[in-house]
């Protein structure tokens, strides 16, 4: 008995050092796959039942309009995004009429998260302007996380999203500079 309790112990060890290794943890809230960082290095393949979304945190005088995007043929689902949301209720522009959304194709969505990857990698930032939430779905199991822009950050965020769109996706850039528009104090404008 002693024996086998070693040997349990041993790939529990295991299980959880490869765990540990993806850099992924269990939401114990609500029984997701956390993914940390590996969301952001997603394969083509893997980017096809996912969807990306960003909302404006800050102060408003009008709404300013969430935006999602997918993959082209993937069915958005907003409440996807809660399960990885570090608030467990939707932001309010997120329950917003005027949320804009846009299709992508694997590729392009690979490109926008690799453009971004760097600033949300960065030090997790006091202000924050901007939620940007990644999710992908597979059956029942939803995996993602939940980045935070800083103000600081915001134009070099829109900036790497519109150029790693697709030349004639019309679309997602004119959803992305009305909401950069709206978002962004003057100075990020220039």
């Amino acid at each position: 008995m002693y024996l086998m309790k070693a040997q349990g112990n041993k790939a529990a060890t295991v299980f959880l050092a490869v765990l540990f290794q993806l850099g992924s943890t269990l939401s114990a809230q609500q029984g997701v796959l956390v993914m940390s960082l590996s969301i952001l290095d997603a394969s083509e393949e893997g980017l096809r039942s996912a969807q990306a979304k960003i909302t404006y945190l800050g102060t408003q005088e009008k709404p300013i309009p969430t935006v999602v995007l997918a993959p082209g043929g993937h069915k958005i689902a907003m409440q996807h995004f809660l399960r990885v949301q570090k608030a467990a209720q939707a932001y309010a522009n997120d329950e917003s009429p005027y949320i804009l959304s846009f299709p992508v194709a694997s590729s392009e969505f690979r490109r926008l998260l690799v453009a971004v990857k760097p600033i949300l990698m960065a030090d997790a930032p006091q202000s924050r302007l901007l939620s940007f939430t990644v999710v992908r779905v597979e059956g029942s199991h939803v995996e993602g996380r939940e980045f935070f822009v800083a103000s600081k950050d915001a134009q070099a965020f829109y900036q790497g999203l519109l150029k790693a769109l697709e030349a004639e996706n019309e679309k997602g850039r004119s959803a992305l500079q009305r909401q950069f528009r709206s978002a962004s104090p003057a100075s990020f404008r220039e």
